[in-house]
């Protein structure tokens, strides 16, 4: 397999880093179009480990000159294309980001991963429509409807500017639940957007004190984008990392009586959203919207 990318400042990269590419030809879904992937060839194997390894050690622009010398026919990987991305994220070139996630979607128009990266893209130059409709394209794929970070992501975009009134309903219909801290960072987020920056905290303290901390570093890392929080406001509960993300396409809300919801079905990414253990947690410190 393609070893996994190191984690980035961009929330985007959060699915780059989580979904290690196989190093095998990869095939597409049952009800894509898109054939297989081709595999790489073992050089384009051994050029992706270095540009990676030069990725971990902060070397931008030499890891994005081993993929350009990179054979033609593994150039075009999916896995090669987002580590591209990546990369041009790091460097705030976001037109040539694009082009990576984009060259993607034109193999497989059904890659949620590419979707959710391409829509951070847009979010992070600020156009907030065109992000929202690609966080909405990837919520609409199997499994993904209720991913909470593809949600959360919706909703950040219509609070900024892509539909106040879509978010404001978002937020009036948000309940706490133990399985991610989606409610927290949302009132977070609207009281930061309404110049509520101590109340905006207490909520995000609160979410720290519930949701494992790489968990709650993949919602706090668009408010650092935003300038809302600081690197350092967040360093303290660790980088996202995969084991912390769990059960974001699924609710569980031990309040309510049910039998607790199914995992849900496979996306194409399942690796990146392992299941938990739902154990309930004690109730979170009172925090009045």
């Amino acid at each position: 397999m393609f070893p996994a990318l190191p984690f980035l400042p961009a929330f985007l990269l959060l699915f780059s880093v989580l979904a290690p590419a196989p190093l095998h030809a990869q095939t597409a879904p049952a009800d894509a179009n898109p054939p297989a992937e081709v595999p790489p060839s073992a050089e384009g194997q051994a050029v992706y480990a270095e540009a990676l390894q030069l990725m971990n050690q902060g070397k931008v622009d030499e890891a994005l000159a081993k993929l350009a010398a990179m054979p033609a026919a593994d150039a075009s990987h999916s896995a090669v294309l987002n580590l591209k991305g990546a990369l041009s994220v790091r460097k705030k070139d976001y037109p040539a980001a694009a082009a990576a996630f984009g060259k993607i979607l034109e193999a497989n128009p059904k890659n949620t991963i590419a979707h959710f990266n391409l829509g951070e893209v847009h979010f992070l130059q600020k156009d907030y429509p065109k992000a929202k409709a690609l966080f909405t394209r990837f919520l609409q794929e199997p499994g993904n409807s209720q991913n909470a970070l593809g949600r959360y992501k919706v909703f950040l975009c219509d609070l900024l500017g892509a539909d106040p009134s879509a978010a404001a309903k978002t937020l009036a219909d948000l309940e706490p639940t133990i399985s991610h801290p989606f409610y927290y960072f949302a009132n977070a987020a609207q009281a930061f957007k309404t110049g509520q920056a101590d109340k905006a905290r207490e909520y995000i303290q609160s979410a720290f004190g519930i949701y494992p901390g790489g968990l709650n570093a993949a919602f706090a890392d668009s408010m650092v984008e935003l300038g809302w929080l600081k690197p350092e406001e967040i360093a303290q509960i660790g980088a996202i990392d995969s084991a912390a993300l769990q059960s974001l396409s699924s609710e569980f809300r031990p309040e309510k009586a049910g039998p607790t919801p199914e995992p849900a079905a496979p996306t194409g990414f399942e690796n990146l959203l392992p299941d938990f253990a739902r154990e309930p947690k004690p109730a979170p410190p009172a925090v009045q919207p």
